[in-house]
């Protein structure tokens, strides 16, 4: 049985219906059809609100109101982007306020991947993410900052101390810092992420290497070369032992040595880099 066919069946005065409508929105999003895609998705946004018409900040409702702003991401409607999401946010906020309060049904869209537990502080982090993301593209770092910081807070208060997403929270930390060069905290950020990572992955995994060379970047825009170099050199000894000299991040890391000894006219080097 198709979907057009349950909703047929259903009708469209219940939740049922708000559902197989995002789920007709995803189907015709993959297949890139996003003017169809977005009117489904619209649609099934209607319908939830009706349904909860008495209750305002329903869960469902904000799942909704993400789910189009990823829609819109996909078009590059940057500003209805960034209204649908803060509008996610604050119903997400307003229902987090109220001693975490259950939810019933189905979440729509990134809060589905998070209904196990019920906790709705997991779906703010992500609608702060999806929002600094946005920020990020209009060159916007100052918000996309606060934003991230944001989504710090609550991991930090929500998962365990040696959860990997908090490694990865820091990491756009200092990736955001450098954005703004403020050096000293990005490398506060680069340091946590790749202290956390060791703990977790120890001391040859990938991610233990972009580290260090996040951390040789930002010694690079220090025009600290001989620091940037020797954590460079740290990156490309995992990544050596990982993948072996044909890889794509071995190549990306001698291209960062390379920039490295041009910044320091040493051309001879980085011929032979290169």
């Amino acid at each position: 049985m198709t979907l057009k066919s349950l909703l047929y069946l259903e009708g469209e005065d219940n939740g049922a219906a708000g559902l197989i409508y995002g789920s007709m929105a995803d189907i015709y999003a993959a297949r890139g059809h996003l003017v169809e895609s977005l009117q489904y998705k619209q649609r099934s946004l209607d319908i939830t609100k009706c349904l909860h018409r008495e209750a305002e900040s329903h869960p469902d409702v904000a799942a909704c109101f993400d789910g189009l702003g990823t829609i819109y991401t996909e078009i590059g409607n940057t500003a209805k982007v960034i209204v649908c999401h803060k509008k996610a946010l604050s119903i997400y906020g307003s229902v987090l306020c109220e001693d975490h309060a259950e939810v019933d049904g189905s979440y729509m869209s990134i809060a589905n991947a998070y209904h196990t537990d019920g906790d709705l502080s997991h779906v703010v982090k992500d609608v702060h993410y999806n929002i600094t993301s946005v920020y990020r593209n209009l060159d916007e770092f100052d918000k996309a900052l606060s934003h991230l910081k944001k989504a710090l807070s609550i991991r930090e208060e929500k998962l365990d101390t040696d959860h990997p997403d908090l490694a990865e929270t820091y990491n756009d930390l200092g990736l955001a810092y450098q954005d703004r060069f403020k050096l000293q905290k990005a490398h506060k950020y680069h340091n946590k992420a790749l202290a956390q990572r060791k703990r977790l992955y120890r001391d040859h995994h990938p991610l233990v290497a972009k580290s260090f060379n996040n951390i040789a970047h930002t010694f690079l825009l220090q025009e600290q070369f001989n620091k940037a170099l020797e954590y460079n050199v740290k990156a490309l000894d995992i990544q050596k032992s990982r993948f072996g000299e044909i890889s794509q991040d071995v190549a990306d890391t001698y291209m960062n040595m390379s920039s490295v000894h041009r910044m320091m006219e040493d051309y001879d080097r980085a011929r032979d880099i290169d």
